[in-house]
């Protein structure tokens, strides 16, 4: 009796810990996929690398950013489009895409590229910011909102309109409802990780600075901002909004 307890103990022991392990491999799947195509995988796809053993996230990168390169015609084109709509809040133009394939960028360095380029270009972050008005209220900032806007830091389309359609959701029943981002404008992709995979997924990209001269990913604490912001500081830096604890971010939606 007391043999069988304990195998049975210990099959009860492998396999937690075979949940686990499984359940890491789809969390470095879905970052992957957030770093590299600013969305979460499907279901196909979830399956498909989940079946290629134990990768790091490094490696799921590296392996996307090969198949982003063979497909620059369409996967490319679709990566260099939906980071122009997320970061600045419109499609490029044809000639602006064909700049950009030459570069095989991934969209976090696609997301990361925009801010820095406004950062840079103060005249065309105000068109974000305006942009971003028009889209959640139907005109443009006045002159104190947008002074106020400049001042918390560097964000993108994609998230000023979150901030924008969160206050107005607050503010319009007096209750904070879920937030729902107006019609044909990109919304939060969310994906909880564990924070062995979070810190996995900053050494990644710890290479890689944002416009206000930190790391892309958040230092401290389970918050790790991918694509949807551009800068990947978490909200206390005052440059990008992130969702909570152990949360990576992303930009989705009907782009």
């Amino acid at each position: 009796m007391k043999k069988l307890i304990i195998s049975m103990l210990c099959l009860v022991s492998l396999t937690t810990m075979a949940l686990q392990v499984s359940a890491q491999n789809t969390e470095r799947v879905q970052a992957s996929y957030l770093l590299a195509f600013g969305r979460l995988p499907s279901s196909g796809e979830l399956t498909y690398w989940n079946g290629q053993g134990q990768k790091s996230v490094q490696w799921l990168v590296d392996n996307h950013k090969g198949y982003i390169k063979s497909n620059q015609g369409t996967i490319g084109k679709e990566i260099i489009v939906k980071s122009y709509v997320d970061a600045l809040g419109y499609r490029p133009s044809q000639s602006e895409i064909n700049y950009h394939a030459a570069f095989n960028r991934t969209y976090t360095e696609m997301m990361s590229n925009h801010l820095v380029y406004v950062k840079g270009v103060p005249s065309e972050y105000e068109k974000v910011i305006k942009r971003s008005y028009q889209t959640v209220f139907g005109r443009q900032p006045n002159a104190g909102e947008l002074s106020y806007w400049k001042s918390q830091g560097l964000f993108s389309y994609m998230i000023l309109v979150s901030c924008h359609q969160d206050w107005k959701n607050k503010n319009s029943s007096g209750q904070s409802q879920k937030m729902a981002i107006a019609t044909n404008a990109p919304f939060l992709v969310t994906a909880t990780v564990s924070q062995s995979v979070m810190n996995e997924t900053k050494t990644t990209f710890a290479g890689l600075v944002s416009p206000g001269g930190g790391n892309m990913v958040a230092a401290g604490g389970g918050n790790m901002v991918a694509a949807g912001g551009g800068n990947m500081v978490a909200a206390g830096g005052g440059n990008m909004v992130a969702a909570g604890g152990g949360n990576m971010v992303a930009a989705g939606g009907g782009n």
